[in-house]
């Protein structure tokens, strides 16, 4: 009743995540909204703008292509739009503009732009540029608002798309004394042509919300189904440490792609989300990648196939691997937030600091193989040696996922990396999970894995129950000749069940005989 209980709730949840998903409310466009100070163009890297946000418009139709079209026909085009609301107080108003530059910019072609717009250099030759004085970047903008000459404003500007997605930056540019002494409060609300949970989002971000939703049901899934492996084993008094291990790990896992789901939620419901929830899902992220690593590396050492941990040797390097990962995530992640513009079209994974964190990667996982390889060298058994190698191949799966998703950054489009990036690191991660607790799944991992009982029922066993025909001393589990049976689970002739096989009742009193609770098999 336990197992089948869990399993209705967990579908419950499921259905009740996908009707939240489905009935809340977009808000229909993006939202960029906060205060100007003096304080902030003391701050910005560009000293005659500051950027208030970033939004990427699709390209014409959906339809994206290197194909040139004249102006007159993408003007009759489903357009982009954007709504300012800004309100200046202060002295230096005068000469204050917000204005939109477009990442490309755009070539003088005769009938490909309206003549009024002329040749536009892209965000990079603007933004930080020394060559280029104040008055010039402010003539590359695509829309420009005055706010000294109006200083309450609300405007509505619609605008033509290209044939490639294009970022346009909004930004505020001052071309009189710096700082100014200004205070502005700008609302902005930007929008892509579009249906329902597309239009609502920037360019680089449409499909999130529908990724990270599907990864999130899988992950949940896993976790229903290692959850109801370990049910199963606690009702013949067994347990599985590192199926425990795993199922904490995708529960971290599960709780970070529910942050992301309800990131992403929140960004079309109210147009901006919660970035705490982005922080907290990348810290369990974190967390469960590291714990993974740490368990594959454990594994790796032999853990569970001749003692309960690998000596302390082996554990010392182990953490050691670990905490130097941890260490360099860390500092990687620091300086990176710290020096970091994220201004500039530079994506998050094809940055120096996420190569360098990738070659960690793919060291720690030539560690974990010459691990594994010296296992399978002194290994005899053919069902540990074929464990050994379905590990090994899930270990590379999960540790080469980063290198994959950087080099698959860096080989996409820039308003596509975003989409590729996650698509690349969910299907992997959820593909090695899968395979993973497949491979620990009781009814297969019992053939190499030692599957003992809990502390408080070896003791219950062994309490003067010499006649009972069982082991006396609680060590003698997997040191004797006839332990290796009795560490294992007792083999397939154990009481532990077959794969799709209902679990076995617990006995409800620790006086019950082990004849009683696990058959003529014999007893852990």
């Amino acid at each position: 009743r336990g197992p089948a209980m869990v399993a209705r709730r967990g579908r419950r949840d499921c259905l009740a995540w996908a009707c939240l998903a489905l009935l809340a409310p977009p808000a229909g466009s993006k939202v960029l909204e906060g205060h100007l100070t003096p304080r902030s163009w003391r701050r910005s890297k560009d000293g005659d703008m500051v950027v208030l946000g970033r939004f990427g418009f699709e390209c014409v139709d959906n339809r994206c292509s290197r194909r040139a079209m004249p102006y007159a026909a993408r003007a009759s085009k489903p357009t982009g739009r954007f709504r300012l609301q800004l309100a200046a107080r202060g002295e230096d108003v005068v000469g204050l503009h917000v204005a939109l530059f477009d990442s490309k910019g755009h070539p003088a072609s005769p009938g490909l732009a309206p003549p009024q717009e002329g040749a536009r250099l892209p965000w990079r030759a603007l933004y930080r540029s020394r060559a280029l004085r104040c008055g010039d970047k402010l003539a590359q903008a695509v829309a420009a608002v005055d706010v000294g000459a109006a200083q309450d404003v609300d405007v509505t500007h619609r605008l033509v798309l290209n044939t490639e997605p294009s970022f346009m930056y909004l930004a505020a540019v001052h071309c009189g004394p710096k700082p100014p002494r200004a205070f502005l409060y700008y609302r902005t609300a930007l929008r892509n042509p579009g249906v329902r949970w597309s239009g609502e989002f920037s360019y680089e971000d449409q499909g999130l919300l529908q990724l990270h939703a599907a990864f999130l049901v899988v992950s949940l899934i896993l976790l229903l189904r290692a959850a109801l492996s370990l049910a199963r084993l606690a009702a013949v008094g067994l347990s599985h440490p590192p199926l425990s291990a795993l199922a904490a790990l995708l529960a971290a896992l599960s709780a970070s792609r529910a942050l992301q789901v309800a990131y992403y939620a929140d960004y079309a419901a109210h147009g901006v989300g919660p970035q705490g929830a982005l922080v907290a899902a990348e810290a369990l992220w974190t967390l469960a990648d590291l714990g993974v690593m740490v368990l594959f590396l454990l594994l790796a050492q032999g853990w569970r196939l001749t003692d309960d941990l690998p000596p302390l040797r082996d554990q010392a390097l182990v953490g050691a691997a670990a905490l130097v990962y941890a260490a360099c995530y860390c500092t990687i992640a620091s300086v990176d937030f710290l020096l970091r513009d994220p201004h500039e079209e530079v994506h998050p994974l094809a940055s120096t600091g996420a190569l360098f964190l990738a070659i960690i990667r793919v060291m720690l996982f030539l560690l974990c193989a010459l691990f594994f390889a010296d296992l399978q060298r002194r290994e005899a058994s053919r069902d540990r040696a074929a464990y050994l190698t379905a590990a090994l191949a899930i270990c590379a799966l999960w540790f080469l996922q980063m290198p994959l998703a950087c080099l698959a950054a860096l080989c996409t489009p820039r308003w596509d990396r975003e989409r590729i990036a996650t698509a690349v690191t969910g299907l992997l991660t959820t593909a090695a999970l899968a395979l993973f607790l497949h491979t620990l799944h009781p009814a297969r991992a019992k053939r190499a894995l030692r599957l003992t009982a809990p502390a408080w029922e070896l003791e219950g066993l062994t309490e003067g129950r010499g006649a009972a025909g069982g082991p006396e001393d609680v060590e003698a589990r997997g040191r004797g000749a006839g332990g290796a049976s009795a560490a294992h689970g007792v083999g397939s002739e154990s009481g532990l069940p077959e794969e799709g096989a209902s679990a076995a009742p617990r006995p409800s009193e620790r006086g019950d005989s082990v004849a009683a609770r696990h058959g003529d098999e014999g007893m852990l």
